[in-house]
């Protein structure tokens, strides 16, 4: 059986013809579920049980980040994570590098120190003895989430487990000026433009730390470091996957795909010097590679279909394309723009003004170049994730997990669009992990029967600029006799 927690997990078995049988299991395992809340002794023992069983290092590697307030001059915890590794301080002084009006403070505390919940939750508090003066009460503790991630993850290059200590310390106003950036550290040779890439750089932190409040993250990283999957690679119709620990003996790995015509295919085929390489007949348009130890142990994941990608890059389109080759950290940069759209959220109601403006956009590309739609950005183009509103809004639904809910949005959304707007519009889903956050990426393609329009309301849009404005006359006629005729649009 595979994987942990108290679930049903599938394990593997071959057929005929190297078959893949899912046959489901109650298992236990020393570590933690892929997602849900944990008890405290789950997560201290494995914290005391991953150096050995996971290659992850012995110590703890502490990093805090606090900020400055300019009219009180006190400091301002932001976040802090434990990350499992080797020693990067031992024998060392505590560090403490200040850059302007953040500080960063970090330790390093051996694993067999750490047997208690009190214990961790002292060691997370570990700074306020150096910035305070004085060791506060960290004695209570709010719900433990735990969440495990494949390798190509925004925490760690290989599969990880990401644990989050909750407090019942609600959101902390802090004073955001002189927080902007950039920071320097010419000590170490870089410079962050804001505090998010402060985060990013020195905690490996992915989440956005941008407003004038915070609510104070504590996060438990534990990498898996016994192997995962390092490459895949489809010629044709043979697909080739590259473990990360060649000589690692007795991985499989299980191939889960539909072709072109909806035939299912799978397979389970065991790597030989860290790679297989199985022929499977046909082209797939969407594999699932799942990577596993001798002992049927899960070791990585690997997904990429219609509403989801593990990687930043396609296996299937590994030459980019629109669908998947849209750099998206250059993209927030940018900003919106004549191919760009950014949106917080859009609810599936089709009365909603939201959703009304979605519509309005992949008019707008349609009838232009074409472009690019992120749902979980806002207007500044800050990554706040599409997760909560999924979970809030979709919650009525019978739907056992996030992703389910996800594939539930995605199809609200095909249909609203294959409802309100006409002539056909083609539009790829995408879901992309982004600095930890789920985000929805469409990509419209120009239409090819111009002019398109919002069905109930007959108004055709396109886009100029960073706006979505109405056909003018002569342009509607235009467009229309030149769809109509070999001229170039």
């Amino acid at each position: 059986m595979v994987f942990v927690g108290e679930h049903v997990l599938p394990t593997i078995a071959s057929g005929e013809g190297g078959q893949l049988t899912v046959h489901h299991a109650w298992g236990t395992s020393p570590f933690l579920p892929r997602s849900g809340t944990i008890a405290s002794e789950a997560l201290i023992r494995a914290i005391q049980l991953a150096p050995g069983a996971l290659h992850a290092g012995s110590h703890l590697q502490l990093r805090t980040m606090l900020i400055r307030q300019p009219a009180s001059l006190k400091w301002v915890h932001l976040a802090t994570t434990g990350t499992l590794g080797s020693s990067t301080a031992a024998g060392k002084d505590v560090t403490d590098v200040k850059l302007g009006t953040v500080r960063i403070l970090g330790n390093d505390v051996p694993t067999e120190e750490v047997s208690t919940i009190q214990g961790l939750l002292a060691e997370l508090s570990w700074w306020h003895g150096i910035v305070l003066g004085e060791h506060s009460d960290t004695a209570t503790v709010g719900p433990i989430y735990s969440s495990w991630y494949p390798s190509r993850n925004a925490w760690t290059p290989c599969p990880c487990w990401v644990i989050q200590l909750t407090t019942g310390v609600g959101s902390l106003s802090w004073d955001s000026r002189g927080a902007e950036g950039p920071f320097l550290n010419r000590a170490d040779g870089w410079c962050a433009t804001d505090l998010s890439d402060v985060g990013r750089r020195v905690l490996g932190y992915p989440g956005g730390i941008t407003a004038s409040s915070v609510v104070p993250q504590r996060y438990i990283i534990l990498s898996d470091s016994r192997g995962w999957i390092d490459d895949i690679r489809m010629v044709g119709t043979k697909l080739t996957i590259t473990s990360s620990r060649p000589r690692l003996d007795g991985q499989f790995c299980t191939i889960d795909g539909v072709d072109l015509d909806g035939e299912s295919h799978k397979r389970i085929v065991e790597l030989e010097e860290g790679i297989a390489t199985v022929d499977l007949g046909r082209t797939l348009r969407g594999p699932t590679v799942h990577l596993f130890t001798q002992d049927e142990q899960l070791l990585d994941r690997f997904e990429e279909h219609e509403h989801r990608l593990t990687w930043d890059r396609s296996v299937l389109q590994p030459q980019g394309g629109s669908a998947v080759g849209v750099d998206l950290t250059r993209t927030l940069e940018n900003g919106e723009g004549e191919t760009v759209e950014f949106k917080e959220w859009i609810p599936l109601e089709r009365h909603e003004a939201k959703s009304r403006e979605l519509l309005d956009t992949i008019v707008a590309f349609g009838n232009a170049k074409g472009g690019t739609l992120l749902i979980g950005v806002n207007d500044y183009g800050v990554c706040v994730g599409t997760a909560k509103p999924l979970m809030r809004i979709l919650a009525k639904k019978d739907l056992p997990d996030l992703e389910a809910r996800r594939d539930s949005y995605v199809k609200g959304l095909q249909k609203a669009i294959a409802e309100g707007v006409s002539p056909h519009v083609s539009v790829a889903f995408r879901w992309r992990d982004l600095d930890g956050q789920w985000v929805l990426q469409l990509v419209v393609k120009p239409c090819a029967d111009k002019p398109c329009c919002v069905t109930d309301t007959d108004r055709f849009l396109v886009r100029k600029g960073a706006t979505n404005r109405m056909l003018k006359r002569p342009e509607f006629e235009l467009m229309f006799r030149r769809s109509r005729s070999d001229d170039p649009a």
